[in-house]
């Protein structure tokens, strides 16, 4: 088959592609973001990824509604539409795969019009608008969470859960190690793949008493004019030889380094997003999360909830974030890290794992 994929989840849509190549051989064409923010210089992790794969891939120069105001980006409305038709019909896919975002609307949009098959996938407790438009023109909508299938046409939902790339797979721990620790000593930060300056700015301020208490690996993001990584790099460095050897910077974390990474850390410091939601509750690991307060219709923060009604998770309001904050929330995920860990042993047996071969059958149905 021959597959368009577009969305902002990528993440998701590379464990499919891996599934699907496991039953056959398909050719894809691959609509994204070749950087992450507006006016960023470096490329982001999307297309880093991707292009790793040998997959093409189109720089598509949509723009989104949500919250945007610059003149520059609507006029990308329209644009965004006739750069998916043009790619479309150059391509001639068996099917489109959508993963949300606002790339989504813009590419299934003309996919309909090219009647060609739409699926897509929602990743978050909340469907956003971009899934809820698209779902109008899809064959199938599947879901991560049960909560989210009331947002779509019920005729049209299939309950996947969220599908696993395979490093997140490799780095599940065997057995119930963990379960026993009494305090937790090593703690992975992210704020997702283009890293957030708010955790960074408060990790930076609170690093001299962290370092006395934990080891760190922190990925940071790699927007270039942000800075982050040397911003860190230079306040780690008047501190002492011991805190320093204790503490790993890095803009992302691809392939095995990432499997190394989360199976060293006993628990995360990290935002609300789907994927990072799912993998820690796949991975038995405890939480601190800083959900995103301006994401439409506090997804992020509905995500975490998920985690904390479980009893995984604390959540630090991004309004109440501070270094005193964090530090306090870190000595309480070490001093009852035991009982945090029994409950996210519990939530890791509920949870769905076969999300990629799930989506997989579904979408080789159709035919060449």
């Amino acid at each position: 088959m021959r597959i368009v994929i577009t969305g902002g989840h990528h993440n998701s849509a590379l464990a499919v592609i891996d599934t699907l190549n496991q039953q056959g051989k398909h050719t894809y064409l691959w609509f994204g973001h070749q950087h992450s923010v507006w006016g960023d210089k470096n490329v982001s992790a999307e297309y880093r990824e991707v292009t790793m794969r040998g997959i093409p891939f189109i720089d598509l120069k949509a723009g989104k509604l949500y919250k945007t105001y610059h003149p520059r980006k609507l006029i990308r409305l329209p644009r965004g539409f006739l750069n998916a038709f043009y790619h479309l019909i150059q391509f001639k896919p068996d099917l489109v795969l959508t993963f949300g975002g606002y790339l989504s609307p813009p590419t299934a949009l003309a996919a309909w019009f090219l009647h060609i098959p739409i699926f897509v996938h929602e990743q978050t407790v909340v469907a956003g608008w971009s899934n809820r438009f698209v779902a109008r023109f899809a064959r199938k909508v599947f879901v991560t969470w049960e909560e989210s299938a009331k947002f779509f046409p019920q005729n049209k939902v299939v309950v996947t859960g969220l599908p696993l790339r395979k490093e997140i797979r490799a780095a599940k721990r065997i057995g119930k190690q963990g379960a026993g620790s009494k305090k937790a000593q090593t703690m992975y930060i992210t704020g997702g793949k283009q890293g957030s300056l708010t955790i960074n700015k408060v990790v930076k301020k609170a690093l001299p008493q962290l370092l006395r208490e934990f080891s760190i690996i922190h990925q940071c993001g790699s927007v270039s004019f942000l800075n982050s990584k040397k911003e860190l790099e230079k306040a780690v460095s008047t501190l002492s030889s011991q805190q320093q050897k204790k503490y790993q910077v890095r803009d992302y974390f691809f392939g095995k380094d990432l499997t190394s990474v989360l199976q060293q850390a006993d628990f995360v410091v990290c935002r609300g997003g789907a994927h990072t939601i799912y993998e820690m509750a796949y991975l038995e690991k405890p939480c601190i999360i800083v959900p995103i307060p301006w994401v439409s219709h506090q997804e992020q923060l509905k995500n975490a909830q998920v985690l904390q009604r479980a009893g995984t998770s604390l959540i630090l309001e991004e309004r109440n974030f501070n270094s005193q904050a964090l530090l306090k929330a870190c000595y309480e995920m070490r001093d009852n890290f035991r009982n945090y860990k029994k409950k996210a042993l519990v939530l890791s047996e509920v949870i769905k794992k076969d999300a990629a071969s799930k989506i997989a059958q579904e979408i080789s149905k159709i035919k060449n």
